[in-house]
C-alpha cells in the first residue's frame, strides 16, 4: 500500500499501514501540497500489526495502541506541534490564504462569516489555495499551515462546479459539525502549491447572508486589532510576535469585506486587485 503523506512546513510525514480502516482515516489528514523551498525531511511513522489490532510509534519516539480515530488524531497533532516548532515564536492567524495574479489575499473571518464557502467559490473561480486554516508569520515572510479544506455539504449547493468532486473527497462525520469534507486544492485542476511570501491584502470577512457584497478599506490600526482577534500567540517572544502581527497590517491592503453574494463578493476582491497594479 502506498504511504499517507501529511506534510509539516520542511517536513513530509510518511505512515504506512494494511488496514483499510485506519488508511480511510489518515486520509482525512492527508496533505501533499508542493512547498516552495529545500526538499522536505522525510519522517516515518511506523505502524504495527499486534494481536489485539495496531502499534504506533509517534515521530517524537512514544509507542501507543490507540484506537483508529485517536490515531489520526495524534498524527494530526503530532504535524501541528511540528508546524509550531519550525517556526518558533511566530503569531498563526486564522485565515484562508489564496493567490491571484501573483497577489495573495488572507482571508480573516469568524466562525460562521462563510470562509470556507468563499475560499472554495473562488477556488472554482481561478483562485489559488494555499490553506484555509492557519498562515504563520515568519520574520521576513507568511506560509500557510499545509491542510486540506475543510467543506461542509451546506457549502455545495452554493458552489455547483465543484460539488461532485468534494463529494469524492475523504469524510468524516464530526459529533459536532456533522458530515466534513477534506478536500485537496488541486480539485480545481490546478496544482496545490504553497509559496512563502508576503500579502498584498488582508481581507476581514463580515457576514451578510442573503444580502449584497461590499469592500471597504481599513486602517493599519484596525487591521492590527481585527487580525489580533483572529490570531494564536505564541507562548515565548510574545511582544515580537504582536510587532509581526501589526507589520502584517501595515504592509498589505487591508479591507473589511461584507460578505453576501458570492459572485459580487468575488467581483469586490478582483477590484481591490487593481489598487496595487496602478
Amino acid at each position: 500500500m502506498d504511504a499517507i503523506v501529511v506534510r509539516s512546513i520542511s517536513r513530509e510525514y510518511r505512515i504506512r499501514t494494511r488496514s483499510a480502516k485506519l488508511a480511510e482515516l489518515l486520509a482525512f489528514i492527508e496533505a501533499r501540497p508542493q512547498i516552495e523551498g529545500p526538499a522536505l525531511a522525510p519522517v516515518d511513522i511506523a505502524v504495527e500489526e499486534t494481536d489485539h489490532g495496531f502499534r504506533l510509534q509517534l515521530p517524537d519516539g512514544e509507542r501507543i495502541e490507540p484506537s483508529f480515530i485517536e490515531a489520526a488524531n495524534r498524527i494530526h497533532e503530532a504535524v501541528f506541534t511540528a508546524v509550531l516548532e519550525e517556526a518558533p515564536g511566530a503569531p498563526m492567524v486564522h485565515g484562508a490564504c489564496l493567490v491571484l495574479e501573483g497577489q495573495r489575499f488572507i482571508v480573516i473571518g469568524p466562525k460562521g462569516a462563510g470562509k470556507s464557502t468563499l475560499t472554495l467559490h473562488l477556488l472554482a473561480n481561478g483562485f489559488d489555495v494555499e490553506g484555509d486554516e492557519h498562515v504563520v508569520l515568519r520574520d521576513d515572510d507568511l506560509v500557510a499551515r499545509p491542510r486540506r479544506m475543510r467543506v461542509k455539504p451546506g457549502s455545495l449547493p452554493l458552489v455547483p462546479d465543484l460539488a461532485e468532486a468534494v463529494l469524492g473527497s475523504p469524510t468524516v462525520q464530526n459529533p459536532i459539525e456533522g458530515r466534513v469534507y477534506a478536500v485537496d486544492p488541486s480539485i480545481a485542476g490546478r496544482p496545490w502549491r504553497i509559496r512563502a511570501r508576503q500579502a498584498s491584502h488582508l481581507v476581514f470577512l463580515e457576514p451578510n447572508h442573503g444580502g449584497r457584497s461590499s469592500l471597504t478599506a481599513v486602517d493599519p490600526g484596525e487591521a492590527f486589532r481585527l487580525a489580533a482577534a483572529d490570531c494564536l500567540l505564541p507562548r515565548i517572544r510574545q511582544a515580537a510576535a504582536a510587532a509581526r502581527l501589526h507589520g502584517l497590517g501595515s504592509r498589505a491592503q487591508a479591507w473589511r469585506l461584507s460578505t453576501g453574494d458570492l459572485h459580487e463578493a468575488e467581483e469586490q476582491l478582483r477590484k481591490a486587485l487593481q489598487t496595487r497594479n496602478v
